[in-house]
């Protein structure tokens, strides 16, 4: 299916692969030991990842566009992914 590179439809889904990705790595950050000196990092980024996805779920804000909140959930993606590397080298 192809949409025009402007189009709302394509944001949307743009937005829904995003928001499937950062619950993926919300999940993963879970697995974290509890032990790992990233534990308790990771609990701050995925609060700040289930806050991100529940404010894209909740539609746009007045002044806010979506893709402002686009860009800063993939930053917390990243810094998710981050995180989740450097628990898995402390592991090893």
């Amino acid at each position: 299916m192809s949409f025009p590179e402007d189009s709302g439809a394509r944001r949307h889904v743009e937005q829904d692969k995003l928001i499937e990705q950062a619950r993926m790595v919300v999940s993963r950050l879970e697995k974290l030991s509890p032990d790992s000196l990233w534990a308790r990092r990771s609990s701050g980024a995925r609060g700040s990842l289930l806050k991100m996805i529940e404010r894209l779920e909740d539609g746009p804000q007045r002044g806010e566009p979506i893709s402002v909140r686009m860009q800063q959930l993939e930053a917390l993606i990243q810094g998710g992914f981050d995180l989740l590397a450097k628990g898995a080298r402390e592991r090893f």
